[in-house]
Formats: C-alpha cells, structure tokens, sequence
C-alpha cells in the first residue's frame, strides 16, 4: 500500500504513467512491455517458493532488459539471516500447524531468491538507510537509494467516516500485525500499571490480538478489532485516542519507518513512541512524547488518558506535521527522480 499503491496513484494523479499491476497476469504484461508502455520496473519485495517460479520469473522479463531499467523496491529487513530466525521464532510463538523446519527452508530459499534478485536489478529503493545499507553490500554496482514513505492523507480523510466509532470509551491503543512477543516490550509492564492508575480506561488491540497481552488486563476493558480492508482501515484506528508506537532497540526493528505515528496522526490520535525508530519523528511534547523507560510510558499515558485538551492539542500539531511533510504528495517527486536517475 506505502510503496506501490499510494504512490502509483499519486503520480498517476499527477500525469505520469505509473501502473500498479499484479505478477500473476503475465500475458497483459508482457503486452504493455512489448507496446513499450514502461521504461521503468519496480518489483516491491519479490521473492520466489520454488527454482520453477524463479525460472519463470527470468524467462518472462529477460528479453526486455535491454529496454528497461529494472528496480528493487524493500523497506524491511528481508535479506539478513536474521529474518528467517525471526519467521521461524514468530512461527513457533503463534503456535502455527507449520513445521518450524519447513518455514526456515521456505524463508531462506525467499530470502536467498530477494537477493539474487537485487543483483540482477539496475536499482534498489529502500525505506530506510539501514535497508540501503544491506542492499549496497548484495550488489555494491548497483544504484541503491533511499525514497522515504510518504503517507496518502486524502485516503485517511475521505475514509475515516467509512465506520462510526464503536468503543465509547477513552481508549490505549496498538494496531500491528502478528509479530514476536518481544518486539511489543514494554506493554506488557506499563498497560496493567496505566489500567490501576485510570479506572475508566479501556485498551485496544486493532489487527493482531497478542493473548499474552490480553491477558493481563481487565477482560472487559479490552477490546479487539481484527484486520481489514484497507478502506476501512483509518476509521477503526479512530477507536484509539492514544496509540502506543512501539520499537524495540534492535537491527529489525530500526531498519522500519516510522508509518505508524503519521497513521495515527491522521486518525485522530496522540502518540506515545519509543525512542528507538520513532523519536526521530516525533517533536516531544508538541507532536508526540517520547518514553525513555518504564515509567515514562505510565507517566504519559495515564496523564494523556485523563487530559483530552492536552490529547487534542498534540494531534492537531502531528497533524499539522505529517500533512505537510509526511504526505506523499509533498514527497512524490523525491520517487521520480529516484526512478528517473538511470534513464
């Protein structure tokens, strides 16, 4: 959505020709590509299941590489070794019917056919310097840069009404997808302590719902709202009126861009962030509050939960910031050149 969809749209908006097509319609494809309809190819964190698929992938696109530029586009950490570690510890915490052994084969062989892949890319895009880094190190000859995401603002206002607000009450908030249990640190100490602090606020989990978290709180103060279709995306983000933007200090982690606190901008929210990842992004005390410990997040969050001008007052400053200049349509151009820079 970040780095194909949105920004296919915005340029599209704008008069470039940017199309945003699915790899399963190769024939349609293969037509634009002989009409000479593209003169650039991004392909967003491909990867292949078998030698089959990647042999397919090389005999469809192979006789017009002297015609195209052809790009990588990544902005996560799919290339280390320690994104299989990570699938198959994910894997085995979620209590998945895979075997740990087959998830680890399945994600080196993905991650090894990402990286045979860059190395027979004219260029990479990444969103963030530490993925540019990893990148440079697979093919150093290749042209590797940053293009930071831009957030789609007018799709987050024309969808934020698709849905009343269902939780009636002050609410603390994460929204993510499945992940190690670690990388939520510390929730797991500061929600029980804000939930005995502030009686009357409740928590929600929108996406993932980790049971280890649900579990120390008060049942019926959690609420959970499950994954959904994009459109309806921003207006369940709007039951949280403070979002908990939450990194740990580690390669993975860090190597992310901080998509969350601009989502939560957009929604109405006031963001608590961890230091690592998000503090960067985050102007304290006048866009957000930066925790630094344990007792930070309580002391923010239980001050937050109470004060809704303090609440209001912060988001309409994120707001202000990540609208001008966070949005895809202030950044779009930064993508055009990237993209124009090897023709």
């Amino acid at each position: 959505m970040w780095r194909c969809w949105w920004v296919s749209q915005e340029l599209n908006a704008r008069g470039y020709v940017a199309d945003y097509v699915r790899f399963g319609d190769l024939e349609s494809i293969r037509l634009l590509l002989e009409y000479g309809r593209w003169n650039t190819v991004v392909i967003p964190r491909m990867a292949f299941e078998t030698d089959e698929h990647e042999q397919q992938w090389h005999d469809f696109i192979d006789p017009f590489r002297s015609r195209i530029k052809l790009w990588y586009d990544l902005d996560d950490d799919m290339l280390s070794e320690e994104f299989v570690a990570r699938q198959v510890e994910t894997t085995r915490e979620l209590g998945s019917p895979i075997e740990a052994e087959t998830i680890q084969e399945r994600s080196e062989f993905q991650r090894r056919s990402r990286i045979r892949l860059i190395a027979d890319c004219d260029g990479v895009t990444c969103g963030s310097y530490p993925i540019v880094t990893l990148a440079s190190r697979i093919h150093p000859k290749a042209l590797t840069l940053r293009l930071r995401n831009g957030i789609n603002h007018r799709f987050f206002h024309d969808n934020l009404h698709q849905k009343e607000r269902i939780i009636p009450y002050t609410t603390i908030g994460w929204s993510g997808g499945p992940r190690l249990e670690r990388d939520l640190n510390p929730l797991y100490e500061v929600w029980p302590k804000v939930a005995a602090a502030v009686p009357d606020v409740h928590f929600m989990l929108q996406g993932w719902a980790p049971a280890k978290l649900a579990s120390i709180l008060p049942p019926e103060r959690v609420h959970v709202i499950g994954g959904v279709q994009p459109e309806f995306y921003p207006s369940m983000l709007k039951n949280i009126d403070i979002f908990c933007c939450v990194a740990t200090d580690d390669d993975f982690a860090t190597a992310k861009t901080p998509i969350k606190f601009y989502e939560s901008a957009l929604t109405g929210s006031v963001s608590v962030v961890s230091e690592p990842l998000y503090g960067v992004a985050v102007e304290h005390g006048k866009t957000g509050f930066i925790a630094r410990s344990v007792d930070d997040w309580v002391t923010f969050l239980v001050e937050l939960a109470q004060d809704k001008a303090l609440r209001e007052r912060t988001n309409a400053n994120a707001y202000e910031e990540v609208v001008t200049y966070q949005s895809i349509a202030q950044i779009y151009k930064d993508w055009v050149a990237g993209w124009s820079s090897l023709l």
